[in-house]
C-alpha cells in the first residue's frame, strides 16, 4: 500500500509498504518517525481514496527535545 508522509513544511514523501497492518502496528508502538534523519512524531493517519488512488496519510510534526 502506499503511504504518504506529510512533512512540517507541508512536502510529501511517498512510500510503499508490503503490509499496512504491520506499519499502523509499528506507528502505535513507537515514539518517532525518522526520515532522512530528522525525527518526527505522528499527529494523524487518515485512509484517502481519491478516484481509483488509495492510499494512507501520515501526518508528521517535529518532535520536541525530551523535557520540553
Amino acid at each position: 500500500m502506499n503511504i504518504q508522509w506529510q512533512l512540517p513544511d507541508n512536502t510529501t514523501w511517498e512510500t510503499n509498504v508490503p503490509s499496512i497492518n504491520q506499519l499502523l502496528f509499528a506507528l502505535e508502538v513507537v515514539d518517532a518517525v525518522s526520515i532522512q534523519g530528522v525525527s518526527y512524531q505522528t499527529v494523524q493517519k487518515q485512509l484517502v481514496v481519491q478516484d481509483d488512488h488509495i492510499y494512507v496519510a501520515v501526518s508528521l510534526v517535529h518532535r520536541m527535545a525530551e523535557g520540553h
